[in-house]
């Protein structure tokens, strides 16, 4: 299991005493949201993190263990 910076967050809130430990850190009103306004945000914006995410750990494999895996 792995620990995003928002389970952290929650734990800390939790553990400082805090009753609302799962207010979300940006867009506090992502909820209020019409259904819409949500969707094109996901697509518009999240997916595209998730693909430079996605791209961004690949080539540090291929900079850096690809290299150490086929020495030349």
């Amino acid at each position: 299991m792995t620990f995003g910076i928002r389970n952290i967050v929650g734990i800390h809130r939790l553990h400082t005493g805090k009753k609302n430990y799962l207010t979300p850190l940006l867009f506090k009103t992502y909820g209020q949201w019409s259904y819409w306004q949500q969707t094109a945000f996901d697509y518009l914006i999240w997916c595209h993190l998730a693909h430079a995410l996605d791209f961004s750990a690949a080539l540090l494999c291929w900079l850096w263990i690809f290299p150490m895996t086929f020495p030349e």
